[in-house]
């Protein structure tokens, strides 16, 4: 308690500024990595469940009937579904290559700036200004926003990085959701590999199904035997 009355008495009004600025950014730090977390895990969920639908019908009709099977059997078809879903961005890879090569050997321009030329399409700010920076315990800090340096202003000399930045951003996004998808069937065939074929007795209680295997609980009410005579007492 004292050495935090000790920081808090030796601290600037700059310094308390400063503090609850990187308290403030530390929250909305955490916060946005737990949404992009949560959002990472329910994509996730999303694409594995795909590979129950390919496995239903092999498993529910006894094609694969053990957990070995199952797992070999739901990789092929992993593969395949990688395959058939990695010809996308793939394409459109292949094109912007082409477009690149066919561009550059017509300009004789291979080594130009794509992405700073497509940054004429949005704003920018001056984050190189030392003045919206300051130390607070050895730690640079950002104490403002920077002020606006460009707007958007289309050049159409910079005509092709509007082409060609888009399609590689298109590519690599759709090739890294290609591969989780790829990854989380992968962990699903695994997982249900373990639990659809498992024995488990969790719920069951051995004496709840005495009346049906073993001793009546209750007597049996049987028309037929109402009708027999007891032994002691003779036939009419």
């Amino acid at each position: 308690m004292n050495f935090l009355l000790y920081i808090e008495v030796s601290m600037s009004d700059n310094d308390r500024k400063l503090m609850i600025v990187l308290i403030v950014i530390l929250v909305l730090f955490f916060i946005l990595l737990g949404l992009i977390g949560m959002l990472i895990r329910f994509t996730m969920q999303q694409q594995a469940k795909h590979i129950d639908t390919y496995m239903h019908d092999p498993v529910v009709y006894r094609v694969v009937a053990d957990p070995q099977h199952f797992r070999k059997f739901g990789h092929q078809v992993n593969h395949r579904l990688l395959y058939r879903q990695a010809l996308v961005p793939f394409i459109l890879g292949f094109a912007s290559l082409l477009f690149y090569l066919i561009y550059a050997g017509a300009t004789g321009t291979w080594a130009e700036d794509y992405f700073g030329h497509c940054s004429t399409l949005f704003f920018t700010w001056k984050w190189n200004d030392p003045s919206i920076y300051a130390k607070f315990w050895g730690v640079t800090l950002l104490t403002r926003w920077p002020d606006l340096q460009t707007s958007p202003a289309p050049n159409v000399a910079y005509w092709a990085s509007y082409v060609l930045v888009p399609l590689w951003l298109i590519t690599i996004v759709y090739f890294l959701v290609v591969i989780q998808a790829y990854f989380a069937r992968f962990l699903m065939i695994n997982r249900r590999s373990r639990t659809i074929y498992e024995k488990s007795l969790e719920g069951y209680n051995f004496y709840s199904t005495m009346g049906g295997y073993g001793v009546p609980t209750q007597p049996v009410n049987n028309p037929i035997n109402s009708q027999i005579p007891p032994s002691n007492i003779p036939p009419r």
